[in-house]
C-alpha cells in the first residue's frame, strides 16, 4: 500500500510542471501580467434584470432564475431561494457577487407576481 502511494506521488511530481494554471480576474480592476504557463480568464459580472429569461419554482421547490449567460451565450440558471411554507429562504447563490443581481431581480419579480 505504501509503495502505491509513493509511486502515485512520484507520478504527480513528474507531471506537475505540465499542469496549466488558470487565474481569474473577475474581482480585480486591472488584469495582471500573464506568465508563460498561465491563462487569464475574465468573467463578466455585469448581470442585471435584463438578462433574465424566466423565473420559476422548479420540481425541487427552489426558485430558479433562467438567464442568458454572457460568457457562452446560452441559457443558464441559478437556484436563488428555497420555496418553503414560511416564504422564500435565500440560498448561498443569492449572495455571490456574480449572481446576486440576477437573484435579487428574480426574487423581486416572483414576489410581485404572487402578491
Amino acid at each position: 500500500m505504501r509503495l502505491k502511494s509513493i509511486l502515485a506521488a512520484i507520478a504527480v511530481l513528474a507531471f506537475s510542471p505540465q499542469l496549466a494554471y488558470a487565474q481569474t480576474s473577475a474581482f480585480s480592476k486591472k488584469p495582471t501580467k500573464v506568465q508563460a504557463n498561465q491563462v487569464l480568464v475574465t468573467l463578466p459580472n455585469k448581470y442585471d434584470g435584463s438578462d433574465i429569461l424566466k423565473v420559476e419554482i422548479n420540481d425541487l421547490s427552489y426558485l430558479s432564475v433562467h438567464y442568458r449567460n454572457k460568457t457562452t451565450g446560452k441559457e443558464d440558471s441559478v437556484w436563488c431561494a428555497e420555496y418553503t411554507n414560511s416564504g422564500l429562504k435565500k440560498t448561498h447563490n443569492a449572495s455571490k457577487p456574480i449572481t446576486k443581481p440576477l437573484c435579487d431581480a428574480g426574487i423581486a419579480a416572483f414576489k410581485k407576481a404572487t402578491q
